[in-house]
């Protein structure tokens, strides 16, 4: 495979210039303000519970997902009624 020339990538060079450097800590600055800890916002490696709470949505939608056969619903032009039914019953 022949080697790709990424172009969207940012010259390093010019991001290494003291006006550039300079540019990006005012950025950073002006959206995170003076007291952000770049090291403690990476995580410890563990899961918050916003991903948690996440992860198990997704994993009860794809339980309900299963429950139906897609294909067939498709074919007779049950997804719609399917889909505002469950939205009315979750009003």
């Amino acid at each position: 495979m022949p080697e790709i020339n990424d172009e969207t990538l940012p010259d390093e060079e010019g991001m290494t210039r003291p006006g550039v450097v300079k540019a990006v800590e005012k950025f950073k600055l002006s959206v995170y303000g003076e007291n952000y800890d770049e090291e403690s916002d990476m995580g410890t490696g563990k899961a918050s519970d916003a991903s948690k709470k996440q992860k198990k949505a997704a994993e009860n939608g794809a339980k309900e997902s299963a429950n139906y056969n897609w294909p067939d619903l498709a074919d007779n032009g049950h997804v719609c009624f399917l889909v505002f039914q469950t939205r009315w019953c979750l009003s």
